[in-house]
């Protein structure tokens, strides 16, 4: 009887009482071409217990210990980090919701937000890399092209992407676009036509095979400048950082402090 209750107690401790109701990941693609991701947990907590445990641990702010904490594969980012390099990753655990003490119930939500961004070797951009790819068509007008490999969904034996009916993606483009090529049918489309002129498309609750997006977003003449060198800076930065740039540097720095030690030589001898 003892061991009996034993492992009853360890088949209780054992099950989570965390149930996700639903998924959604939020894409926002800047007129710039940024990739903001903010992604969302809503969460239903059965036992006072695991209520309690939920509200314990709301200023632990890793995606690391609310995936232990939860045990559910849906608790992680939804991007590829081989193709995306993920920046200013930030996790926010909400406060209960709908609490009902007596029957031992209430709402948690996880909100996952980060950059993603592409990746860069001594300044140059890794093909490949980059939820989406950038193309100038026509002077001032940039197409974006998604990098549907750089999605971390469930996937079928063809490599298609699987959402089920718990689990949204949604994509938030800037104002200034037109969607030349989407398929499959966003649920917010009643009839598929391109060009399309939509700034919102999502889909939830189905196999999305060869999930396609291209956005083309025509900028104006003082923002096609502005990116012009934000782009040549932010190279610039990126090869200093690397290993063949931290050289240069070095050597540079080293060729400066050399200079002005002969130039003080050069006075000190002068003045004599």
């Amino acid at each position: 009887m003892k061991k009996f209750l034993v492992f009853l107690a360890f088949i209780v401790l054992s099950f989570s009482a965390f149930r996700v109701n639903g998924v959604d990941v939020e894409i926002t693609l800047g007129r710039e071409g940024s990739v903001h991701i903010r992604e969302v947990v809503d969460l239903f907590i059965t036992t006072n217990v695991d209520i309690t445990t939920y509200s314990g641990n709301l200023d632990k702010d890793d995606l690391a210990s609310w995936a232990e904490l939860i045990k559910s594969d849906d608790v992680k980012l939804h991007v590829d980090r081989r193709y995306v390099n993920v920046k200013n990753l930030k996790v926010r655990p909400q406060p209960l919701r709908n609490l009902d003490p007596v029957k031992e119930r209430a709402n948690g939500e996880i909100i996952i937000m980060y950059d993603a961004e592409p990746y860069f070797v001594n300044g140059s951009l890794v093909n490949g890399t980059g939820l989406f790819k950038q193309e100038i068509v026509k002077p001032r007008v940039i197409r974006y092209i998604l990098n549907e490999k750089a999605l971390s969904f469930r996937r079928t034996g063809g490599d298609s992407i699987i959402l089920d009916e718990k689990t949204t993606l949604r994509f938030y483009l800037p104002s200034n676009s037109v969607i030349v090529d989407i398929n499959p049918k966003p649920l917010n489309v009643d009839e598929l036509t391109l060009p399309m002129y939509k700034t919102t498309v999502y889909w939830r609750g189905s196999i999305l095979p060869k999930l396609t997006l291209v956005v083309e977003v025509k900028q104006g003449l003082d923002e096609e400048i502005r990116l012009f060198f934000e782009n040549k800076i932010m190279s610039l930065l990126n090869y200093i950082n690397s290993f063949e740039g931290k050289v240069v540097v070095t050597f540079i720095f080293i060729i400066i402090v050399f200079y002005i030690y002969l130039l003080r030589r050069v006075i000190k001898g002068g003045k004599k």
